[in-house]
């Protein structure tokens, strides 16, 4: 980098003079100090605590053992504090083998007595008996659409 010329270094102190006198005019409009201090205080005024929202003892010692609970199951540590004992989950529903068999054994009747028109084994409906569907052309109208006569 090349040595500023004196034009250059004249210009400097004069901008340096002014940036001295606006901030002295600044502490005189603000009562005294620097700016930056004022800055400061003005900071820590906004950041001052609004309301009353406090949380009670047991509030805060539940969430932080929750949290210490939580962050304990992901780094995978074997002392995680926790009020229930340590069991195994009880496992829900599901079907045994046998459970299975069964169910399917009844599948099978009630699709085999349903293909031959009787009743089911468990069932106290009427029998329906298997019919194909009518079409809904009446006989001797085959290849005549549905509005021809």
């Amino acid at each position: 980098m090349s040595t500023p010329s004196l034009a250059q270094l004249q210009r400097a102190l004069s901008i340096a003079e002014q940036i001295q006198n606006l901030e002295a005019e600044l502490a005189g409009i603000i009562g005294g100090g620097s700016p930056a201090t004022f800055i400061l205080r003005a900071a820590s005024k906004s950041s001052a605590k609004k309301g009353n929202r406090t949380m009670s003892a047991a509030t805060v010692a539940r969430m932080r053992a929750s949290q210490q609970a939580r962050w304990a199951k992901i780094k995978g540590a074997a002392t995680a504090p926790s009020k229930a004992p340590a069991t195994a989950p009880k496992k829900k529903g599901g079907l045994t083998p046998e459970g299975r068999a069964r169910l399917a054994a009844k599948m099978k009747a009630r699709w085999a007595a349903r293909k031959t028109g009787t009743p089911a084994l468990n069932s106290s409906a009427k029998p329906t008996p298997v019919t194909k569907t009518m079409s809904k052309r009446k006989a001797g109208t085959k290849g005549q659409p549905w509005y021809a006569k």
